[in-house]
Protein backbone atom coordinates (compact mmCIF):
# COMPACT_ATOMS: atom_id res chain seq x y z
CA UNK A 1 0.00 0.00 0.00
CA UNK A 2 2.74 2.57 0.93
CA UNK A 3 4.91 1.49 -2.14
CA UNK A 4 1.74 2.11 -4.41
CA UNK A 5 1.57 5.56 -2.81
CA UNK A 6 4.91 6.17 -3.37
CA UNK A 7 4.31 5.22 -6.76
CA UNK A 8 1.26 7.62 -7.09
CA UNK A 9 3.27 10.47 -6.22
CA UNK A 10 6.49 9.26 -7.93
CA UNK A 11 5.26 9.16 -11.32
CA UNK A 12 3.10 12.68 -11.63
CA UNK A 13 6.23 14.15 -10.17
CA UNK A 14 8.75 13.44 -12.32
CA UNK A 15 6.57 13.34 -15.78
CA UNK A 16 5.89 17.43 -14.82
CA UNK A 17 9.50 17.64 -16.35
CA UNK A 18 8.52 16.17 -19.43
CA UNK A 19 6.65 19.88 -20.68
CA UNK A 20 9.84 22.29 -19.75
CA UNK A 21 12.21 19.64 -21.48
CA UNK A 22 10.32 19.34 -24.16
CA UNK A 23 9.15 23.51 -24.98
CA UNK A 24 12.88 23.94 -24.32
CA UNK A 25 13.95 21.73 -26.88
CA UNK A 26 11.76 22.92 -29.59
CA UNK A 27 12.84 26.60 -28.63
CA UNK A 28 16.62 25.24 -29.40
CA UNK A 29 15.54 24.39 -32.34
CA UNK A 30 12.95 26.45 -33.41
CA UNK A 31 14.36 30.34 -32.40
CA UNK A 32 15.89 32.29 -35.14
CA UNK A 33 17.54 35.55 -34.95
CA UNK A 34 15.01 37.22 -37.08
CA UNK A 35 12.07 39.90 -37.04
CA UNK A 36 8.86 38.99 -37.20
CA UNK A 37 5.60 41.24 -37.28
CA UNK A 38 5.39 43.40 -34.25
CA UNK A 39 9.68 43.20 -34.14
CA UNK A 40 10.05 45.42 -36.60
CA UNK A 41 7.98 47.97 -35.06
CA UNK A 42 10.47 47.94 -32.22
CA UNK A 43 13.51 48.83 -34.23
CA UNK A 44 14.69 52.18 -33.48
CA UNK A 45 14.27 51.35 -29.56
CA UNK A 46 16.50 48.25 -30.16
CA UNK A 47 18.61 50.23 -31.92
CA UNK A 48 19.19 53.30 -29.62
CA UNK A 49 19.56 51.10 -26.19
CA UNK A 50 22.01 48.88 -27.79
CA UNK A 51 24.03 52.01 -28.45
CA UNK A 52 23.35 53.44 -24.76
CA UNK A 53 21.14 56.19 -25.89
CA UNK A 54 17.96 55.41 -25.49
CA UNK A 55 14.83 57.89 -25.45
CA UNK A 56 12.90 58.11 -22.36
CA UNK A 57 9.48 58.44 -24.46
CA UNK A 58 9.79 54.82 -25.67
CA UNK A 59 9.05 54.11 -22.12
CA UNK A 60 5.10 55.81 -22.72
CA UNK A 61 4.82 55.08 -26.06
CA UNK A 62 1.59 52.59 -26.26
CA UNK A 63 1.60 49.82 -28.26
CA UNK A 64 -1.86 48.73 -29.57
CA UNK A 65 -4.07 48.57 -26.69
CA UNK A 66 -0.99 48.10 -24.08
CA UNK A 67 1.37 50.36 -22.09
CA UNK A 68 4.36 48.57 -21.77
CA UNK A 69 7.60 50.00 -20.19
CA UNK A 70 8.28 47.05 -18.18
CA UNK A 71 7.95 45.15 -20.83
CA UNK A 72 10.18 47.79 -23.06
CA UNK A 73 12.46 48.04 -20.13
CA UNK A 74 13.69 44.11 -20.02
CA UNK A 75 14.02 43.78 -23.68
CA UNK A 76 15.90 46.57 -24.04
CA UNK A 77 18.65 45.61 -21.18
CA UNK A 78 18.55 42.18 -23.23
CA UNK A 79 19.09 43.78 -26.74
CA UNK A 80 21.84 46.20 -25.15
CA UNK A 81 23.80 42.89 -23.64
CA UNK A 82 23.41 40.30 -27.14
CA UNK A 83 23.16 43.53 -29.65
CA UNK A 84 19.34 42.28 -30.05
CA UNK A 85 19.87 38.24 -30.60
CA UNK A 86 15.99 37.33 -31.04
CA UNK A 87 16.83 34.10 -29.71
CA UNK A 88 17.62 35.23 -26.42
CA UNK A 89 13.60 36.82 -26.22
CA UNK A 90 12.71 33.18 -26.79
CA UNK A 91 14.41 32.00 -24.13
CA UNK A 92 13.46 34.35 -21.61
CA UNK A 93 9.64 33.32 -22.62
CA UNK A 94 11.33 29.76 -21.52
CA UNK A 95 13.06 31.08 -18.26
CA UNK A 96 10.11 33.16 -17.09
CA UNK A 97 7.72 30.24 -17.10
CA UNK A 98 10.21 27.87 -15.77
CA UNK A 99 10.01 30.30 -12.61
CA UNK A 100 6.16 30.47 -12.79
CA UNK A 101 6.37 26.81 -12.76
CA UNK A 102 8.49 27.34 -9.24
CA UNK A 103 6.09 29.66 -7.82
CA UNK A 104 3.44 27.41 -8.56
CA UNK A 105 5.51 24.61 -6.85
CA UNK A 106 5.20 26.52 -4.23
CA UNK A 107 1.89 27.25 -3.99
CA UNK A 108 1.21 23.18 -4.50
CA UNK A 109 3.20 22.77 -1.54
CA UNK A 110 1.55 24.95 0.62
CA UNK A 111 -2.34 24.47 0.05
CA UNK A 112 -2.50 21.13 -1.12
CA UNK A 113 0.82 18.58 -0.41
CA UNK A 114 0.60 19.19 3.20
CA UNK A 115 -2.86 17.19 3.47
CA UNK A 116 -1.98 15.12 -0.02
CA UNK A 117 0.82 14.34 -1.79
CA UNK A 118 -0.50 11.97 -4.42
CA UNK A 119 -3.05 14.92 -5.04
CA UNK A 120 0.04 17.69 -4.93
CA UNK A 121 1.47 15.83 -7.72
CA UNK A 122 -1.39 14.90 -9.67
CA UNK A 123 -2.00 18.66 -9.77
CA UNK A 124 1.64 19.51 -10.55
CA UNK A 125 1.50 17.37 -12.94
CA UNK A 126 -1.86 19.37 -14.69
CA UNK A 127 -0.17 22.85 -14.01
CA UNK A 128 3.48 21.80 -15.87
CA UNK A 129 1.47 20.57 -18.95
CA UNK A 130 -0.95 23.55 -18.63
CA UNK A 131 1.94 26.24 -18.27
CA UNK A 132 4.55 24.34 -20.96
CA UNK A 133 1.86 24.12 -23.61
CA UNK A 134 2.88 23.08 -27.07
CA UNK A 135 -0.41 24.09 -28.33
CA UNK A 136 1.07 27.75 -27.44
CA UNK A 137 3.16 27.30 -30.72
CA UNK A 138 4.90 30.06 -31.83
CA UNK A 139 4.50 31.78 -28.70
CA UNK A 140 7.55 30.34 -27.32
CA UNK A 141 9.64 31.37 -30.25
CA UNK A 142 8.40 34.86 -30.45
CA UNK A 143 9.91 37.42 -27.85
CA UNK A 144 6.94 39.86 -28.17
CA UNK A 145 5.13 37.23 -26.18
CA UNK A 146 7.86 37.95 -23.42
CA UNK A 147 5.48 40.23 -21.79
CA UNK A 148 2.50 37.83 -22.07
CA UNK A 149 4.60 35.53 -19.82
CA UNK A 150 5.96 38.19 -17.95
CA UNK A 151 2.02 38.83 -16.52
CA UNK A 152 1.46 35.40 -15.45
CA UNK A 153 4.16 34.94 -13.43
CA UNK A 154 3.18 37.83 -11.89
CA UNK A 155 -0.33 36.10 -11.40
CA UNK A 156 1.05 33.53 -9.42
CA UNK A 157 3.41 35.32 -7.91
CA UNK A 158 0.71 37.34 -6.34
CA UNK A 159 -1.17 34.69 -5.64
CA UNK A 160 0.93 32.89 -3.53
CA UNK A 161 1.94 36.28 -1.79
CA UNK A 162 -1.70 36.45 -1.11
CA UNK A 163 -1.75 33.16 0.75
CA UNK A 164 0.95 34.35 3.34
CA UNK A 165 -0.88 37.85 3.75
CA UNK A 166 -1.75 38.70 7.39
CA UNK A 167 -2.40 42.35 7.48
CA UNK A 168 0.89 43.73 7.81
CA UNK A 169 1.09 46.78 4.84
CA UNK A 170 4.78 45.70 4.10
CA UNK A 171 3.15 42.78 2.80
CA UNK A 172 0.07 44.49 1.09
CA UNK A 173 2.92 47.21 -0.41
CA UNK A 174 4.47 43.73 -2.14
CA UNK A 175 1.00 42.90 -3.30
CA UNK A 176 0.60 46.38 -4.70
CA UNK A 177 4.32 46.52 -6.26
CA UNK A 178 3.21 43.24 -8.11
CA UNK A 179 0.27 44.43 -9.39
CA UNK A 180 1.49 47.78 -10.87
CA UNK A 181 4.36 46.30 -12.37
CA UNK A 182 1.72 43.52 -14.57
CA UNK A 183 0.02 46.54 -15.01
CA UNK A 184 2.88 48.63 -17.01
CA UNK A 185 4.20 45.41 -18.44
CA UNK A 186 1.06 44.35 -20.56
CA UNK A 187 -2.87 44.87 -20.52
CA UNK A 188 -3.61 41.72 -19.09
CA UNK A 189 -1.94 42.87 -16.18
CA UNK A 190 -4.62 45.59 -15.08
CA UNK A 191 -7.12 43.17 -13.58
CA UNK A 192 -4.94 42.60 -11.21
CA UNK A 193 -4.95 46.33 -9.64
CA UNK A 194 -8.71 44.88 -9.25
CA UNK A 195 -8.08 41.51 -8.17
CA UNK A 196 -6.10 43.04 -4.73
CA UNK A 197 -8.22 44.71 -3.24
CA UNK A 198 -11.12 41.96 -4.06
CA UNK A 199 -9.03 39.22 -2.90
CA UNK A 200 -8.25 40.86 0.74
CA UNK A 201 -11.03 41.88 1.39
CA UNK A 202 -12.53 38.05 1.34
CA UNK A 203 -12.30 37.07 4.99
CA UNK A 204 -10.36 33.55 4.95
CA UNK A 205 -8.80 34.56 8.44
CA UNK A 206 -9.10 37.13 10.98
CA UNK A 207 -7.26 40.14 9.85
CA UNK A 208 -6.64 43.73 12.02
CA UNK A 209 -7.57 46.51 9.80
CA UNK A 210 -8.61 44.70 6.62
CA UNK A 211 -10.82 47.64 5.36
CA UNK A 212 -8.11 49.90 5.11
CA UNK A 213 -5.65 47.76 3.55
CA UNK A 214 -9.05 47.25 1.24
CA UNK A 215 -9.50 51.02 0.46
CA UNK A 216 -5.69 51.44 0.12
CA UNK A 217 -5.42 49.13 -2.29
CA UNK A 218 -8.59 50.66 -4.51
CA UNK A 219 -7.72 53.78 -4.47
CA UNK A 220 -4.22 52.90 -5.41
CA UNK A 221 -6.28 51.06 -8.43
CA UNK A 222 -8.06 53.95 -9.47
CA UNK A 223 -4.74 56.22 -9.54
CA UNK A 224 -2.83 53.50 -11.34
CA UNK A 225 -5.98 52.66 -13.69
CA UNK A 226 -6.49 56.99 -14.57
CA UNK A 227 -2.57 56.94 -15.49
CA UNK A 228 -2.55 54.34 -17.46
CA UNK A 229 -5.50 55.44 -19.82
CA UNK A 230 -4.27 59.24 -19.40
CA UNK A 231 -3.81 59.78 -23.01
CA UNK A 232 -4.77 56.39 -24.08
CA UNK A 233 -6.02 55.99 -27.85
CA UNK A 234 -8.03 52.95 -29.58
CA UNK A 235 -5.56 51.96 -32.68
CA UNK A 236 -4.58 53.29 -35.44
CA UNK A 237 -7.32 52.61 -38.11
CA UNK A 238 -9.68 50.95 -35.05
CA UNK A 239 -12.89 52.26 -33.85
CA UNK A 240 -13.07 52.50 -30.37
CA UNK A 241 -14.74 49.64 -28.49
CA UNK A 242 -18.32 49.39 -27.83
CA UNK A 243 -20.01 48.28 -24.77
CA UNK A 244 -23.18 45.97 -26.23
CA UNK A 245 -25.64 45.61 -23.03
CA UNK A 246 -28.18 43.70 -25.06
CA UNK A 247 -25.92 40.99 -25.80
CA UNK A 248 -25.18 39.20 -22.08
CA UNK A 249 -25.07 35.63 -23.60
CA UNK A 250 -22.60 36.55 -26.73
CA UNK A 251 -19.89 38.24 -23.58
CA UNK A 252 -20.44 35.00 -21.91
CA UNK A 253 -19.72 32.62 -25.08
CA UNK A 254 -16.63 34.93 -26.24
CA UNK A 255 -15.54 34.40 -22.46
CA UNK A 256 -15.96 30.63 -22.28
CA UNK A 257 -14.32 30.04 -25.72
CA UNK A 258 -11.56 31.94 -24.48
CA UNK A 259 -10.67 29.89 -21.47
CA UNK A 260 -11.67 26.75 -23.14
CA UNK A 261 -8.90 27.41 -25.07
CA UNK A 262 -6.25 25.93 -22.87
CA UNK A 263 -7.47 22.03 -24.05
CA UNK A 264 -5.92 22.69 -26.86
CA UNK A 265 -8.75 23.03 -29.63
CA UNK A 266 -8.65 24.86 -32.54
CA UNK A 267 -12.67 24.65 -32.96
CA UNK A 268 -14.25 27.70 -31.40
CA UNK A 269 -17.48 25.24 -30.39
CA UNK A 270 -15.53 23.00 -28.81
CA UNK A 271 -13.72 25.50 -27.25
CA UNK A 272 -16.85 27.45 -25.84
CA UNK A 273 -18.01 23.78 -24.41
CA UNK A 274 -14.95 23.31 -22.93
CA UNK A 275 -14.75 26.74 -20.98
CA UNK A 276 -18.30 26.16 -20.32
CA UNK A 277 -17.86 22.82 -18.57
CA UNK A 278 -14.44 23.93 -16.96
CA UNK A 279 -16.25 27.14 -15.05
CA UNK A 280 -19.16 25.01 -14.12
CA UNK A 281 -16.68 22.70 -12.59
CA UNK A 282 -14.80 25.30 -10.86
CA UNK A 283 -18.06 27.03 -9.21
CA UNK A 284 -19.43 23.77 -8.32
CA UNK A 285 -15.66 22.62 -6.31
CA UNK A 286 -15.58 26.32 -5.23
CA UNK A 287 -19.00 26.58 -3.44
CA UNK A 288 -18.93 22.81 -2.21
CA UNK A 289 -15.72 23.42 -0.59
CA UNK A 290 -15.85 27.26 0.60
CA UNK A 291 -19.25 25.78 2.42
CA UNK A 292 -18.06 22.74 3.71
CA UNK A 293 -14.63 23.50 4.69
CA UNK A 294 -13.77 26.67 5.95
CA UNK A 295 -10.53 25.63 7.43
CA UNK A 296 -9.49 25.19 3.55
CA UNK A 297 -10.37 28.97 2.39
CA UNK A 298 -7.48 30.19 2.69
CA UNK A 299 -5.95 27.75 0.89
CA UNK A 300 -8.67 28.16 -2.36
CA UNK A 301 -8.11 31.50 -2.24
CA UNK A 302 -4.77 31.58 -4.19
CA UNK A 303 -6.50 29.55 -6.91
CA UNK A 304 -10.00 31.24 -7.26
CA UNK A 305 -7.39 34.68 -8.01
CA UNK A 306 -5.89 33.06 -10.87
CA UNK A 307 -9.13 31.73 -12.05
CA UNK A 308 -10.46 34.75 -12.03
CA UNK A 309 -7.85 37.27 -13.27
CA UNK A 310 -8.78 34.71 -17.10
CA UNK A 311 -12.35 35.26 -16.77
CA UNK A 312 -11.82 39.16 -16.20
CA UNK A 313 -9.29 39.31 -19.24
CA UNK A 314 -11.52 36.98 -21.28
CA UNK A 315 -14.53 39.69 -20.92
CA UNK A 316 -12.00 42.75 -21.42
CA UNK A 317 -10.89 41.09 -24.35
CA UNK A 318 -14.53 40.54 -25.58
CA UNK A 319 -15.40 44.31 -24.96
CA UNK A 320 -13.14 44.68 -27.89
CA UNK A 321 -13.66 41.62 -30.09
CA UNK A 322 -17.24 40.85 -29.49
CA UNK A 323 -18.09 40.72 -32.97
CA UNK A 324 -15.44 38.81 -33.82
CA UNK A 325 -16.00 35.43 -32.09
CA UNK A 326 -13.28 33.39 -33.62
CA UNK A 327 -10.70 35.63 -32.36
CA UNK A 328 -10.93 34.02 -28.60
CA UNK A 329 -9.53 31.34 -30.08
CA UNK A 330 -6.02 33.75 -30.85
CA UNK A 331 -3.27 31.91 -29.49
CA UNK A 332 -1.43 34.53 -28.44
CA UNK A 333 -4.70 34.50 -25.63
CA UNK A 334 -3.36 31.39 -24.06
CA UNK A 335 -0.95 32.32 -21.52
CA UNK A 336 -3.25 34.71 -19.89
CA UNK A 337 -6.38 32.20 -19.91
CA UNK A 338 -4.41 28.97 -19.21
CA UNK A 339 -4.30 30.78 -15.74
CA UNK A 340 -8.03 29.57 -15.41
CA UNK A 341 -7.52 26.03 -15.97
CA UNK A 342 -4.40 25.97 -13.80
CA UNK A 343 -6.36 27.67 -10.96
CA UNK A 344 -9.40 25.06 -11.62
CA UNK A 345 -6.40 22.36 -11.11
CA UNK A 346 -5.56 23.81 -7.51
CA UNK A 347 -9.07 23.92 -6.82
CA UNK A 348 -10.16 20.96 -8.07
CA UNK A 349 -7.21 19.58 -5.81
CA UNK A 350 -8.45 20.96 -2.51
CA UNK A 351 -11.85 20.10 -3.31
CA UNK A 352 -11.04 16.40 -4.13
CA UNK A 353 -9.03 16.03 -0.79
CA UNK A 354 -11.92 17.49 1.30
CA UNK A 355 -15.06 15.33 -0.38
CA UNK A 356 -12.40 12.21 -0.02
CA UNK A 357 -12.01 13.22 3.67
CA UNK A 358 -15.75 13.50 4.22
CA UNK A 359 -16.53 10.39 2.20
CA UNK A 360 -14.35 8.31 0.87
CA UNK A 361 -16.70 6.62 -1.18
CA UNK A 362 -18.18 9.66 -3.20
CA UNK A 363 -14.96 11.34 -3.35
CA UNK A 364 -13.60 7.88 -5.16
CA UNK A 365 -16.24 8.28 -7.53
CA UNK A 366 -15.64 12.50 -8.09
CA UNK A 367 -11.95 11.59 -9.02
CA UNK A 368 -13.28 9.21 -11.26
CA UNK A 369 -15.00 11.35 -12.86
CA UNK A 370 -12.34 13.84 -12.67
CA UNK A 371 -9.88 11.52 -14.54
CA UNK A 372 -12.56 10.85 -16.90
CA UNK A 373 -12.70 14.14 -18.01
CA UNK A 374 -9.20 14.97 -17.83
CA UNK A 375 -8.61 11.96 -20.39
CA UNK A 376 -11.69 13.32 -22.72
CA UNK A 377 -9.18 16.46 -22.91
CA UNK A 378 -6.05 14.48 -23.25
CA UNK A 379 -6.77 13.29 -26.91
CA UNK A 380 -7.35 17.64 -28.38
CA UNK A 381 -4.69 18.64 -26.17
CA UNK A 382 -2.39 16.12 -28.13
CA UNK A 383 -3.81 17.47 -31.98
CA UNK A 384 -3.23 21.01 -30.04
CA UNK A 385 0.27 19.97 -29.05
CA UNK A 386 1.43 18.62 -32.38
CA UNK A 387 -0.38 21.64 -34.15
CA UNK A 388 1.78 23.81 -32.13
CA UNK A 389 5.10 21.76 -32.81
CA UNK A 390 4.53 21.77 -36.51
CA UNK A 391 3.69 25.96 -36.43
CA UNK A 392 6.82 26.50 -34.67
CA UNK A 393 9.23 24.62 -37.41
CA UNK A 394 6.99 26.58 -40.68
CA UNK A 395 7.52 29.57 -38.80
CA UNK A 396 11.34 28.87 -38.23
CA UNK A 397 11.20 28.00 -42.22
CA UNK A 398 9.57 31.54 -42.56
CA UNK A 399 11.98 33.11 -40.93
CA UNK A 400 14.49 31.28 -42.52
CA UNK A 401 13.54 32.27 -46.19
CA UNK A 402 13.38 35.93 -44.70
CA UNK A 403 17.16 36.18 -43.10
CA UNK A 404 18.17 34.21 -46.22
CA UNK A 405 17.02 36.96 -48.62
CA UNK A 406 17.35 39.97 -46.36
CA UNK A 407 20.98 40.62 -46.92
CA UNK A 408 21.10 44.10 -48.09
CA UNK A 409 18.15 46.56 -47.30
CA UNK A 410 18.74 48.53 -50.62
CA UNK A 411 18.29 45.30 -52.98
CA UNK A 412 15.82 43.51 -50.52
CA UNK A 413 12.35 42.99 -52.32
CA UNK A 414 8.78 43.76 -51.16
CA UNK A 415 8.81 40.12 -51.31
CA UNK A 416 11.23 39.49 -49.39
CA UNK A 417 9.89 41.29 -46.55
CA UNK A 418 6.53 40.45 -46.55
CA UNK A 419 7.96 37.48 -45.06
CA UNK A 420 8.41 38.72 -41.82
CA UNK A 421 6.40 42.24 -41.75
CA UNK A 422 2.79 43.02 -42.42
CA UNK A 423 4.21 45.79 -44.65
CA UNK A 424 7.23 46.20 -46.88
CA UNK A 425 7.28 50.00 -46.08
CA UNK A 426 7.64 49.30 -42.95
CA UNK A 427 10.06 46.82 -42.72
CA UNK A 428 12.17 48.99 -45.75
CA UNK A 429 12.62 51.67 -43.88
CA UNK A 430 13.41 50.33 -40.24
CA UNK A 431 15.93 47.51 -42.43
CA UNK A 432 19.07 50.09 -42.63
CA UNK A 433 19.07 51.15 -38.79
CA UNK A 434 19.31 47.39 -38.29
CA UNK A 435 21.87 47.36 -40.48
CA UNK A 436 23.87 50.42 -39.36
CA UNK A 437 23.53 49.78 -35.46
CA UNK A 438 24.49 46.14 -36.57
CA UNK A 439 22.08 44.81 -34.35
CA UNK A 440 19.23 41.41 -34.92
CA UNK A 441 19.77 39.56 -37.89
CA UNK A 442 23.15 42.13 -39.30
CA UNK A 443 24.15 41.80 -35.88
CA UNK A 444 27.71 39.42 -36.91
CA UNK A 445 27.20 41.32 -40.20
CA UNK A 446 30.99 42.89 -40.58
CA UNK A 447 31.21 46.73 -40.47
CA UNK A 448 29.41 48.56 -42.94
CA UNK A 449 31.61 51.62 -44.53
CA UNK A 450 29.62 54.82 -43.75
CA UNK A 451 29.86 56.49 -47.23
CA UNK A 452 28.05 53.30 -48.40
CA UNK A 453 25.51 53.34 -45.37
CA UNK A 454 21.83 54.08 -46.45
CA UNK A 455 20.11 57.67 -45.31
Amino acid sequence: MRSAKRLLVAVPAALSVVPPLLVAGLVAQHARNMLWKDQWGMVGYMAEVTHGVPDPAWLTWQVNEHRMPVAFAVQGALAWWTRWDLRAEAWVNVVVAALTGLVLTALIRKTIADRSPVAAAWVLLACSVLLFSLAGGINWTWGTMNANFIVVLATVWLAWRLLAWTGRWRQTLGLVVTATIATFTFGTGVVLLAAVPAALAVPTRRVPRRTLHVLATAAWAVLVVTLYFWGWHPPFGVAPPVLHTDRPWDYVSYVAGYLGVATGTRSLRGATSSGAVMAMALVAAATWTWSRAPSARTAMLPWLVVAATAVANGFVTAYGRLDAPGSALFVRYLPAATCFAIGLAGMLGIALIEVLARSPRLGAVLVAVTALGVASVGGTLRIGWMQGAYEMATHAGILNLGRHCLTDCATASDRCFLLTCWDAKVARAQCPLLAEARIGPFATAPPRDPASAPR
